[in-house]
């Protein structure tokens, strides 16, 4: 992620047996919502298995994961992987983005009526 992370973060807490918040601080602040911003991006590139949602709020992210494919370690040290190869993670997230599908454009629809001659 791009700031320095504050002291003492980021702090894991489990909640109930199927999430992990990861916190990046608890105040209000640019740095913190970046890092969480960044996360939720890699995350979306690079899911690890089990992983069934991301739930971003402004200095924190709740991890969700299936329990009955991996638990909040394993979870824990998946998170903190794609924490410290942040900058690796975003370029994946942007190529990620870039290999996303497009919808195709349709060309323009002709009016139902004639055009007048200007």
């Amino acid at each position: 992620m791009t700031a320095a992370p504050a002291a003492g973060f980021p702090r894991f807490r489990p909640v109930a047996d199927r999430a992990l918040l990861v916190e990046f601080g608890e105040t209000v602040a640019k740095e913190s919502h970046d890092r969480v911003i960044g996360l939720d991006a890699a995350l979306a590139a690079d899911p690890f298995d089990g992983f069934t949602e991301a739930v971003p709020a402004y200095a924190s992210l709740l991890v969700c994961f299936d329990p009955v494919v991996t638990d909040h370690r394993g979870v824990e040290d998946r998170v903190s992987a794609l924490i410290a190869g942040g900058r690796r993670s975003r370029r994946k997230a942007r190529c990620a983005r870039s290999r996303s599908a497009t919808t195709p454009t349709s060309p323009p629809i002709s009016p139902p009526w004639p055009r007048r001659a200007a």
